[in-house]
């Protein structure tokens, strides 16, 4: 059988990186983002699911569950390389919203989490125009969510915006209990220890390659920045994020530290 592996997070995390830097390995087949990236198909059964004791429109009642089990799988399978030998990994940030899907569709898989430090996501997201007002907005919304209304999400600032789905998109991904999660940071950090771990956790006896030349290919670098860095914020900015975040922190920072030791240290 294929091994299997799918790595998640809020977006803007090295998806492009991870699906031509794995595909450096003869044994892996890595994807980042393929068609279909179930993006619609994710937001669609969001609100679906959140809706369907709610009223009694018709749309609630076609089986979407069932529809987008098998367009995901249907399609992850002709992907999927034909030699047992192979390992399948897809870096797909739109599959968050259907990570139960996922691990219908494919029970043995692995699902391996990216989190990235608030204050980063947040500058990187706000750059290329997400969450503000005249943007296109980000399809995981809390009012397609049935988590508020309309209005009250346009009566938020880009920062409470952002914080909101940085949050509730991570907790999405850590309520399935992803069997590793990884800090950002230390992916691209210089000595590269959170990329060194997911390699390790693919596949143990994988050749290390030349981390220079690998990550030499690693950016798309934002080349002007709409916001400066955090520490150069008004305060009310920094609060607007912290405050949203800090409950998050609270409950969910040691597990993603204690996965992490627990791995490098059973390594």
């Amino acid at each position: 059988m294929v091994e299997k592996y799918f790595i998640v997070s809020t977006g803007l995390t090295g998806t492009h990186f991870f699906g031509n830097a794995l595909n450096t390995f003869s044994a892996i087949t890595s994807y980042q983002e393929p068609s279909p990236d179930m993006g619609k198909e994710g937001s669609r059964y969001i609100r679906w699911k959140n809706n369907t004791f709610r009223n009694g429109r018709l749309r609630n009642y076609f089986p979407f569950y069932h529809y987008y089990y098998l367009k995901f799988k249907w399609t992850r399978k002709r992907l999927m390389p034909s030699s047992d030998s192979k390992i399948y990994v897809e870096a797909n940030c739109c599959l968050t919203r259907i990570i139960e899907i996922v691990k219908t569709a494919f029970p043995e898989a692995k699902i391996i989490q990216v989190v990235r430090d608030p204050r980063t996501y947040i500058r990187s997201a706000i750059d290329r125009g997400w969450f503000l007002d005249n943007a296109l907005l980000d399809d995981l919304n809390p009012y397609y969510t049935g988590e508020m209304e309309r209005s009250e999400w346009f009566q938020m600032t880009p920062f409470e915006r952002a914080s909101w789905s940085w949050r509730r998109q991570n907790e999405m991904i850590l309520s399935h209990e992803p069997e590793l999660i990884l800090k950002f940071k230390d992916i691209f950090k210089n000595d590269h220890t959170g990329f060194k771990c997911l390699l390790r956790f693919i596949k143990p006896k994988l050749d290390l390659p030349d981390f220079l030349e690998l990550f030499s290919s690693k950016n798309r670098p934002t080349k002007f920045h709409i916001l400066p860095p955090f520490p150069d914020w008004k305060e009310e900015w920094k609060k607007q994020i912290l405050d949203s975040v800090e409950d998050f922190n609270k409950i969910y920072q040691p597990k993603i530290n204690d996965c992490m030791a627990e791995y490098q240290e059973a390594n």
